[in-house]
């Protein structure tokens, strides 16, 4: 089956499909830096766990503490830069390239704020805290890699990575997927 479709009539300036009964619908995906984003967040979660226990050994419940809050400062930096290069996107390319400095900047100092707060707390490690941090960032980023289309035609995570569900268009039991602005079927 092969349905004709209207480039820009769909959410987002994205291709839309109607075929009367049993329409195949069509979710239009999030941001890419938003899916990406949430994706590395998951995984920052998913790592916390693991990292906190095994620094817990090290340095005791207080080195654990500190890890575990140093994988919430990365994953809410991935998070905020994902909200201001979404948000200055859709302004235009001085817009996004303002956040892209601006933000790091505000990112940047977010983070030394986040940290040098932290620390005042009697019992904060320093250790633990740091190589979170880095550790965290590097490590996410490095595992990310694989997940990631660098590619225009399919911005964000790559297909087989993506949630079941979305940026698919589905009728009946068939799968039917765009190309180039046809749905084929």
């Amino acid at each position: 089956m092969v349905v004709e479709c209207s480039p820009g009539s769909g959410a987002g300036g994205l291709p839309s499909a109607d075929v009367g009964d049993g329409a195949p619908t069509f979710e239009a995906p999030e941001a890419p830096e938003q899916e990406v984003a949430a994706h590395l967040a998951r995984r920052g979660l998913v790592f916390a766990l693991p990292l906190a226990s095994t620094v817990g050994f090290a340095w005791g419940p207080q080195g654990a503490v500190s890890a575990a809050y140093g994988v919430i400062v990365v994953v809410a930096n991935f998070i905020l830069a994902a909200r201001l290069t979404s948000a200055a996107a859709r302004r235009g390319p001085t817009a996004l390239a303002a956040a892209m400095l601006g933000g790091y900047v505000l990112r940047l100092a977010s983070v030394a704020v986040a940290v040098l707060a932290f620390l005042q707390i009697s019992w904060a490690e320093v250790w633990p805290l740091g190589l979170a941090l880095a550790f965290t960032h590097l490590g996410l980023l490095a595992t990310e890699i694989r997940h990631v289309s660098a590619t225009l035609a399919e911005p964000g995570l790559k297909p087989s990575a993506k949630p079941p569900g979305s940026g698919e268009i589905r009728s009946g039991s068939a799968e039917v997927t765009t190309q180039g602005g046809v749905v084929a079927g």
